[in-house]
């Protein structure tokens, strides 16, 4: 083991789970938008990544991700805003972590606590 082998695993494990998002989410958006070609994402991805990978798993990070394309909102809107930066921020985050499927809606929405 080299002096600064724990540094660079830990910096391959970071960028594997930022691609990882990256092509999960863009597979996600491929279901709701066949002919995207998919988003990258901007230079303030990566911080923010790290941050949210410190509070949270990559499953819940999925898991947001599958229920911010199943909100109604963003289904009407052709989830025109629903980008990998806006899955990062706080409120999103909590938004959909907090959303259940509302069974007695007929739309099949989701409700927020």
């Amino acid at each position: 083991m080299n002096l600064f082998g724990q540094t660079e695993q830990k910096i391959f494990q970071q960028t594997d789970l930022s691609k990882q998002l990256v092509v999960e989410f863009n597979n996600i958006r491929k279901i709701h938008l066949p002919k995207s070609r998919g988003i990258k994402p901007t230079t303030d991805f990566k911080p923010r990544l790290k941050q949210v990978l410190k509070i949270y798993t990559f499953a819940e990070l999925r898991v947001i991700i599958n229920n911010c394309f199943a909100d109604t909102f963003h289904a009407e809107h052709r989830w025109k805003w629903i980008t990998i930066e806006y899955i990062l921020r706080e409120k999103t985050i909590q938004r959909f972590t907090d959303a259940e499927i509302n069974s007695d809606n007929d739309e099949g929405g989701y409700t927020y606590n």
